[in-house]
């Protein structure tokens, strides 16, 4: 199987996110050693509710969650939960280039890729919905990710979507123990997204009118 463009950038999100959950796990047994978490990693604290503003976008952060940005190249944003240390939620955006939405296709290919490069790679839930009015793929599964002798049992629920341009993939990730336990904190976090709107062009003396990212004025050159 040949993966494409788009299944490889889905790729990334998922073991960025994976790492992010290694790089400050719950206490773990006597010799296990994960990798540290990058130092250069810019943090502020989140409220209930309070909004976090990517690029070209709004996501609530849960309450008690942190909002953090610049943890690996891939993730534009990431809340990181402060009572379950490595239970996070990511963002990541590409252009999407010809990609209009999320195809059978597509989402075939990537599960695919997972199950080739990650040990123990079992699906556990999937389904098609809408994310911000985008026709969304969701995937939740388990694993095991490796670094060295070190490994740990992981879980994820990954969404993505394609709007105005940009395909986004968020992922949920966090150990079989905790998953259950913060799942609603994602579900609203996640219908929370927005795309930010943009004001269109217009004659002089006129109100500019608001648009979105994916409205069909805002593709036109």
């Amino acid at each position: 199987m040949r993966a494409t463009p788009s299944s490889r950038f889905h790729a990334c999100a998922l073991f960025a996110g994976a790492c992010l959950c290694v790089c400050s796990p719950p206490p773990s047994r006597a010799g296990d050693e994960p990798p540290r978490e990058r130092k250069e990693a810019i943090s502020a604290p989140g409220g209930a509710g309070a909004p976090a503003a990517g690029q070209g976008y709004t996501i609530k952060c849960p309450e008690g969650w942190t909002v953090r940005k610049g943890m690996v190249p891939q993730i534009d944003l990431t809340l990181s939960c402060d009572a379950d240390p490595g239970v996070n939620i990511s963002v990541a955006r590409a252009p999407a280039g010809a990609e209009k939405e999320i195809t059978e296709s597509t989402a075939r290919e990537m599960k695919e890729m997972y199950a080739a490069n990650l040990p123990g790679y079992e699906v556990t839930a999937e389904e098609w919905r809408e994310v911000d009015a985008a026709r969304a793929y969701r995937v939740s599964a388990r694993y095991t990710l490796r670094s060295g002798a070190f490994q740990m049992a992981m879980q994820n629920s990954q969404v993505l979507f394609v709007k105005g341009g940009t395909v986004y993939t968020i992922t949920y990730t966090s150990t079989p123990g905790l998953f259950m336990k913060h799942l609603g904190e994602f579900e609203t976090t996640l219908e929370s997204f927005g795309a930010k709107s943009e004001a269109i062009p217009t004659a002089p003396g006129q109100q500019p009118a608001a648009r979105t990212a994916a409205s069909p004025a805002a593709r036109k050159p």
